[in-house]
């Protein structure tokens, strides 16, 4: 019975090694790598080179990040790629992040089927070689035990490894990664503060977790904070400043956590979350601000930093937002402050599916002179002219108002009345990339001509937890412990 029993277990604990083994073996990669999935500036050797350095496996998993309405990702054959047609597609996503599956070997062919994306170098190709998993190793042999003390000493060594191996396996699965906001992402909401409220209050955190923030570099940043700052909306003295993105934050104790962003106006304008940290009740807490992401991240700015508008190393903005120590100061009780709009919220400004898209966004919305509007944007797929109300309606940019190709555009609202914006990108405007709004009275308060926007359109969420990576990494570890008690 003590043989039969030692079997059992030695096969179980061999079963759960081979499964970790496999889901190792199994690599997810990042199209276009920081780039992600977009037009890229260099043409299509952006994608070309990316897939060059890379080595792809039947298994593995490619991740598209785009955004949604702007982008998406089209399989197609040999043919149709060379000739940028998406009439034939074997598959097309338009859910970002989109996950693909490389379940056969061979070249495989992806291009973005949005017109003329295609054409401007949104394409690659990958070549997915055999996988080799299922033949790395032949089947252990069957073990025989001499006698009975061995078969129960072995039974006690394999009883232990196995309690090692789930205890590992059940930490890993513990933790969990939030993405704050859901698809909002971490920007100004259009609800205030009760957005991120509520998504809080809809989700459960403990030590251990991961959460993670989506926004534009040099347009937000990710500030952790005391309570009494958190309720002044002060970043003066920061426990945690965070300028590149997505910003990854392990919640590495248990109690309440604030964050909020520390560009002045932003906090004010409801741009903070509070998250209550469960104890964990798996293994030991891990290190402090620890990543399981496989993709590389810049460190975040040291909580020493001196404001949280000091961005020295991350990538400059085509608009640079104004330094500021603190938000700025409520208005006075006359008139509300001038606002920032951004336009489509995080749909952008892209083609729509729906082409009463931007005016059902602008309706209901009281614009004053003062305020801004901001047009997130690919730069070269898009552009954000001002026209006449003749031109707005033939969809015309001849002899428009103002033309500006650098995303993000800001615009402020100078003269009351009419404004109408279109793309002046042929078919565009015809398409629903067009936008009139109405401007009545002067905002109060000071001007924000310097106050960053809101996020970049084609900023998409990070690759899943690779907790189960991490997982396999140390299994792989207690595996050749195990292999060299059996034999």
């Amino acid at each position: 019975m003590a043989v039969s029993r030692s079997k059992t277990l030695a096969f179980a604990a061999i079963a759960i090694a081979a499964l970790l083994h496999s889901s190792v073996a199994q690599t997810t990669h990042t199209v276009g790598g920081n780039t992600g999935w977009t037009i890229p500036q260099g043409g299509d050797s952006v994608y070309s080179n990316w897939a060059s350095g890379n080595s792809f496996s039947v298994g593995d998993i490619l991740v598209f990040n785009f955004a949604a309405g702007a982008h998406d990702v089209t399989q197609v054959n040999k043919a149709d790629y060379d000739s940028c047609s998406a009439s034939n597609p074997m598959m097309t996503s338009t859910n970002t992040p989109a996950r693909i599956t490389l379940n056969t070997s061979g070249e495989h062919y992806f291009i973005c089927g949005v017109p003329g994306h295609c054409s401007a170098g949104q394409k690659v190709t990958v070549n997915v070689l055999a996988s080799t998993t299922g033949s790395s190793s032949p089947s252990p042999a069957p073990m025989v035990m001499q006698n009975t003390t061995m078969a129960v000493a072995t039974t006690k060594t394999l009883a232990f490894t196995a309690i090692v191996l789930a205890a590992l396996l059940h930490s890993s699965a513990a933790q969990s990664t939030y993405t704050v906001g859901g698809t909002t992402g971490w920007t100004i909401p259009q609800g205030g503060d009760s957005v991120y409220t509520n998504w809080a209050s809809g989700n459960s955190f403990a030590v251990g977790d991961i959460l993670v923030f989506n926004f534009a570099v040099g347009i937000h940043d990710v500030t952790q904070v005391s309570k009494a700052n958190y309720d002044a909306c002060s970043a003066s003295d920061p426990m945690l400043i965070a300028t590149t993105s997505p910003a990854r934050v392990t919640l590495n104790s248990s109690g309440e956590h604030y964050f909020i962003c520390g560009f002045p106006g932003h906090c004010s304008a409801g741009q903070k979350v509070t998250v209550n940290v469960l104890a964990s009740t798996s293994a030991p807490s891990p290190a402090p601000m620890a990543s399981s992401s496989p993709a590389p991240r810049r460190a975040l700015t040291p909580a020493s930093a001196p404001s949280p508008a000091s961005t020295a190393s991350a990538p400059t903005p085509s608009t640079s937002p104004v330094s500021g120590d603190s938000p700025s100061s409520a208005p006075g009780p006359s008139a509300r402050p001038p606002m920032t709009y951004t336009v489509a919220d995080s749909f952008g400004w892209n083609i729509p599916r729906n082409a009463s898209l931007f005016q059902s966004w602008a309706a209901g919305k009281d614009f004053m002179v003062g305020d801004v509007l901001v047009f997130n944007y690919s730069a070269g797929a898009h552009n954000v002219a001002e026209v006449t109300s003749d031109a707005y309606a033939a969809c015309t940019t001849t002899n428009p108002i103002s033309l500006d190709s650098r995303p993000p555009s800001r615009i402020t609202l100078t003269t009351p009345g009419e404004h109408f914006y279109l793309c002046a990108i042929p078919g565009h405007c015809t398409a629903g990339q067009q936008l009139s709004i109405n401007v009545t009275g002067e905002a109060g308060g000071a001007s924000p001509s310097g106050s960053p926007s809101p996020g970049s359109g084609d900023m998409a969420p990070p690759s899943p937890n690779s907790a189960a990576s991490l997982a396999g990494v140390s299994a792989a570890a207690l595996l050749s412990v195990f292999v060299a008690l059996l034999f």
